[in-house]
């Protein structure tokens, strides 16, 4: 089932760290319906496998309850992911589409950003795939946002590319 924006952040905002040490900046959510602070949703959730091994957080079967213990377990590393478009993206979008839906919803992103405080407390940054990091990583510089991977472009987390992400 399709979730609005307002329902995605009301998802992700329970589990807005305290203290954010760390924002990663996605693209969207999963356009296959997984979401990573939905702890409802767990079938093929590659990305909140991932970012569990990122705070080594183990378990052996995902089900609600796992993922709410791992999603609180992020909340006290002080990660937050925060999405640049909170409409699911389908892979299947042509690139051209793709970057005009990002682009268009950029003043939504600042905001966002703005709201969690990102731009006053300098609060690192990592761009999440390379589309996101071409299309931010000066924008949000030029904007006071305190982006780190500099020139290194983080790769997305789907297909087979988690090693690479986690280092």
């Amino acid at each position: 089932m399709t979730k609005t924006p307002e329902e995605y952040r009301a998802l992700r905002n329970k589990f807005k760290p305290d203290k954010i040490n760390i924002i990663f900046l996605f693209e969207s959510p999963v356009a296959e319906g997984a979401y990573f602070y939905d702890p409802k949703s767990h079938q093929n959730d590659f990305v909140f496998k991932t970012m569990m091994r990122l705070i080594d957080f183990k378990y052996n079967h995902l089900n609600e309850q796992i993922k709410l213990q791992g999603l609180k377990m992020f909340k006290e590393t002080g990660y937050y992911i925060v999405d640049s478009v909170y409409e699911a993206l389908s892979s299947e979008l042509p690139p051209k589409k793709k970057e005009g839906t990002i682009l268009n919803n950029y003043d939504n992103l600042i905001n966002d950003l703005k709201d969690i405080s990102a731009d006053k407390k300098h609060i690192p940054i990592i761009l999440v795939k390379a589309n996101i990091f071409s299309l931010f990583n000066s924008r949000l510089k030029a904007s006071g946002f305190n982006v780190i991977n500099e020139s290194i472009v983080v790769p997305y987390l789907a297909h087979g590319k988690e090693d690479k992400f986690l280092k």
